[in-house]
């Protein structure tokens, strides 16, 4: 985020420094076990935009009422689309937003990794992804490293959201952030 801002040299240990002493960042990390067994990995995707994955963070203070954030992903390029939603936001509404976000814009996925939430598991989205000839694969259950790439970028969202409301309460009450 700095170095669209500004440059000088040794930039990126400035930052990196900074936050290893940075009190407020540290408190904000999560920490995470890693597990070891047997998964077969999914197939790395040839062109970008053939291979998604969608999931969603959560645990924000509603801001508009939105409280969620659904994260879409590009499995290639790591190309990320962010788009503000309630928690009580629907199938249909989740594929209409997949439609506006992505198919319009670079055309339909051959495959859509999700986790095995309700809001995918159902007839809707089977019958959307069959309308548009799309292939869903499903996150293997208790198991959120079948998608690594996307819950790594959530547990980046998380950190930097809980640093940033932490370090600036008093603008984020105000409402002048």
């Amino acid at each position: 985020m700095v170095a669209a801002h500004y440059f000088w040299p040794k930039l990126l240990d400035d930052v990196k420094g900074y936050i290893k002493r940075c009190e407020t960042c540290q408190k904000s990390k999560n920490s995470h076990g890693l597990l070891v067994t047997m998964f077969h990995p999914l197939q790395v995707p040839s062109r970008r935009f053939e291979a998604l994955s969608l999931d969603f963070v959560s645990g924000f203070n509603a801001d508009r009422g939105y409280d969620q954030i659904m994260v879409i992903t590009d499995r290639l390029t790591k190309w990320a689309i962010f788009c503000p939603l309630k928690k009580s936001v629907t199938a249909r509404e989740i594929a209409e937003k997949l439609l506006e976000l992505v198919v319009l814009q670079y055309g339909v996925p051959r495959f859509l990794v999700t986790d095995r939430d309700v809001k995918f598991v159902n007839a809707i989205w089977e019958h959307f992804a069959q309308r548009l000839d799309m292939n869903l694969k499903l996150a293997t259950s208790y198991n959120p490293q079948t998608d690594g790439q996307v819950e790594g970028l959530n547990k980046t969202i998380m950190e930097i959201n809980k640093g940033y409301i932490k370090h600036h309460l008093a603008t984020v009450v105000r409402g002048t952030y």
